[in-house]
């Protein structure tokens, strides 16, 4: 229909989109046709969201202020009504911290307060992370970190972001691995140098002033299927989500424990 239109002047459309793509400016050009066109559309209004946040507090009368955040943001993709499971991104992360927290109530309270946060909206925008920042239930100065849990249940190993910067925040969670789990982990120091758009709901934490690492498995064993209608539960792997629940609740239990924490950031020699 587009080609009669501008046949209909003596003009070639092939020859229109090729000078656009060329000169990467617009073109205007009256058709003098008129056309009437007739669509059926569904209307979907905008949702709401909520940040939820659950708490184990510390039993420790000088150390109970102090608070060890760990979350996962709730939300997954969509399009317009289009159910997108998201089973890796980012239930896996909900459900193995929801794991970790029912074990470690069933623990003596430890020293310092443990905050289990689950964010709404992140793939809208990390609007959730970036409304905590604005109005944080706990003093920044007395959270100790938040640990960010974002597709943890397909891999083979454990990536944690951040560790060389905070090392004895790390130690605690290395321990718990080569004791306990046994998994290949890695870590590196955080990234200072970025000034781009945050990606993830701990990037957006950070750049507010939290200290904020991460968390995700490595080397894939089912295919990946990110943003899409197929990552469903059966893409997850038990066992990984299984170690990770218990790395995270030994790793945090040892942490909120801890006589005393160095928050002094270490900085990536150059």
């Amino acid at each position: 229909m587009a080609e009669e239109f501008f046949f209909a002047r003596n003009l070639s459309l092939e020859k229109i989109r090729k000078t656009l793509k060329e000169k990467n400016k617009p073109q205007s050009i009256e058709l003098k046709h008129k056309v009437t066109l007739s669509a059926d559309t569904e209307y979907h209004p905008d949702g709401s969201y909520a940040n939820v946040i659950g708490i184990i507090p510390g039993s420790d009368p000088l150390l109970k202020d102090e608070v060890i955040m760990v979350g996962a943001h709730l939300d997954g993709q969509g399009n317009l009504g289009e159910l997108f499971p998201g089973a890796l991104d980012n239930a896996s992360g909900v459900a193995d911290i929801m794991a970790a927290a029912r074990a470690l109530s069933n623990l003596p309270a430890p020293k310092r307060t443990i905050a289990f946060f689950f964010i709404g909206a992140e793939e809208k925008g990390l609007l959730g992370a970036l409304e905590y920042a604005k109005d944080p239930l706990f003093n920044k100065d007395k959270t100790i970190c938040y640990i960010n849990l974002d597709m943890v249940g397909n891999g083979n190993g454990l990536y944690f972001g951040g560790g060389q910067s905070f090392p004895d925040i790390y130690k605690h969670f290395e321990a718990s691995n080569k004791q306990f789990i046994h998994r290949t982990m890695k870590t590196n120091y955080l990234n200072r140098s970025y000034k781009g758009r945050p990606r993830t709901d701990g990037m957006a934490l950070s750049q507010h002033g939290f200290r904020a690492l991460s968390v995700h498995c490595t080397d894939r064993v089912k295919k990946l299927y990110y943003h899409h209608p197929a990552d469903t539960p059966e893409t997850l792997v038990p066992e990984i989500m299984e170690d990770v629940s218990k790395w995270l609740y030994l790793g945090l239990y040892s942490l909120a424990n801890a006589e005393s924490i160095d928050l002094n950031e270490v900085i990536k020699p150059e």
